[in-house]
């Protein structure tokens, strides 16, 4: 399949007559044929990380509200859908996702476009031609823990601005900065509007909470690509073919499962990620361990960890699903 996350064996012959496998062959010695498939990678991962944004916002807005949710009033996501839908109305269910949107397009591209390049440069870096052979699943592990490393600051602020929206029930008047009562959330029309008027009002400083807890949950990227790169070889192995057809299919799969086995283990960190990132902007900053602690003893072992899993994994197959289809689409000119 043809594909710039991993020299696979099967040829993709692209516009032109050129084949993909030959591209890779010659990356050292072009560097203007690097640059194209890192705009390809680009491209390629923004379009896929918009769909999946699209398909999965609604249940990560359950999501952030389950685990967010220290009091338990919220039993099931059932009830929490059934609440929002009451008291906010259907729209509600988007809340926060500008700023997911808006920073697609510098996050995908960093996480699939270093992803790539950073493949890319392991081969080259190990001296061994694997033009006509898969590189080892060590390899993208690798390049997907740098991924993971690199995109942290981005998606930091981005999520910060997306989780202040997501537990906003209330809505905000025009006009309005400050709370109408003491002790009250400040309220704000979009995760845009939060984002600039946090900057404005707390310092820029404030949108980057939850970094490190960012930080530990996306250094897993490296298990999430290395297990999407092996079960699509698997999936692909599986059907009999050797050519692109059973690529969009095995990519799906393999990019729902690899997201699910994901979700099972950084739940936990994204949890306390989110309590971080939903505590009030205007108040000062809670400390990492505390909120641990504090999890720690609000419900029976430790529940509270993993408060709206349930819906998290069921968002998680169709999202990563989508991501990758249309990621692997792209790559190989399937449209």
């Amino acid at each position: 399949a043809g594909t710039p996350i991993s020299a696979m064996s099967d040829p993709d012959l692209r516009p032109g007559g050129v084949n993909y496998g030959d591209l890779r062959k010659i990356r050292v010695a072009s560097p203007e044929l690097e640059t194209g498939l890192e705009l390809l990678d680009f491209g390629a991962g923004v379009v896929g990380g918009c769909a999946g944004i699209f398909v999965g916002h609604p249940f990560d807005l359950i999501k952030t509200r389950m685990q967010a949710d220290s009091a338990g009033t919220l039993k099931h996501p059932v009830d929490a859908v059934k609440l929002l839908l009451r008291n906010e109305g259907a729209r509600a269910l988007f809340k926060g996702i500008e700023t997911p949107l808006l920073g697609n397009v510098p996050i995908q591209a960093v996480v699939f476009g270093v992803y790539g390049a950073s493949l890319r440069n392991i081969a080259g870096y190990s001296n061994e031609d694997w033009t006509d052979r898969e590189q080892p699943l060590m390899h993208h592990f690798i390049a997907g823990v740098i991924t993971g490393i690199v995109q942290t600051p981005m998606v930091t602020v981005c999520d910060f601005a997306k989780v202040q929206m997501q537990v906003q029930t209330a809505k905000a008047n025009k006009g309005k900065r400050e709370p109408l009562i003491a002790g009250q959330r400040m309220l704000y029309k979009n995760s845009v509007d939060c984002a600039l008027s946090v900057a404005r009002h707390q310092g820029a400083h404030t949108l980057f909470r939850g970094t490190a807890a960012t930080l530990a949950r996306d250094l897993t990227y490296g298990q999430y690509f290395a297990t999407y790169e092996g079960l699509k070889r698997l999936f692909v192995s599986w059907s009999g073919e050797s050519n692109n057809v059973s690529t969009p299919i095995a990519s799906a799969l393999a990019g729902g499962l690899s997201g699910l086995t994901g979700w099972l283990l950084i739940y936990p960190i994204d949890a306390v990620k989110t309590r971080l990132q939903a505590h009030p902007a205007e108040l000062p900053k809670r400390r990492t361990f505390d909120v641990i602690r504090e999890m720690a003893k609000e419900r029976p072992h430790y529940g509270a960890f993993t408060r709206g899993l349930g819906v998290t994994l069921i968002r998680s197959v169709p999202v990563n699903m989508v991501t990758f289809l249309f990621y692997e689409l792209i790559i190989s000119s399937k449209w």
